[in-house]
């Protein structure tokens, strides 16, 4: 007969096997990272195309819509999207084993962004939530914020 620590340890282990299957099925296979982007015209952006275990994908094929609002090149398998002219929906696929995502870019035509504008964002995760923002000590190469 299992002891009592053994009945407990089984739970835990089946209650952790549960959940990790939970947010398995929850997470897209695709992610765009970042899922969401300000650029000023003239500007730069790497994006990822990111499988549900956090990994980079392969082999992925990338559009854009517009064109002519952006050049979009390859880097392996990044893309690397250069903001031609001001819009303000811009759409980035990646498509992958059957997999699509969407990033959206917003471009816009100031010199400068506004104060508190966000620059770049990621999609949530099913599961996960910040739980407080925490402004980093200035630093020339560091971060930010911590979360």
């Amino acid at each position: 007969m299992p002891s009592v620590k053994q009945v407990a340890c089984t739970m835990a282990l089946a209650a952790s096997v549960l959940s990790a299957r939970t947010f398995a099925q929850n997470t897209p296979a695709l992610t765009i990272s970042p899922g969401k982007a300000t650029m000023l015209v003239g500007e730069t952006r790497t994006f990822r195309a990111v499988g549900r275990d956090g990994r980079i994908r392969h082999g992925v094929r990338w559009g854009i819509s517009p064109q002519q609002a952006v050049t979009l090149t390859l880097d392996g398998d990044e893309a690397v999207v250069q903001a031609k002219q001001a819009s303000s929906n811009v759409t980035l696929t990646a498509y992958a084993d059957g997999d699509s995502a969407d990033a959206t870019v917003e471009i816009r035509s100031e010199s400068t962004l506004p104060v508190g504008s966000q620059i770049w964002s990621v999609p949530p995760i099913p599961g996960c939530k910040s739980e407080k923002l925490i402004q980093a000590v200035p630093s020339a190469n560091g971060p930010d914020l911590y979360d």
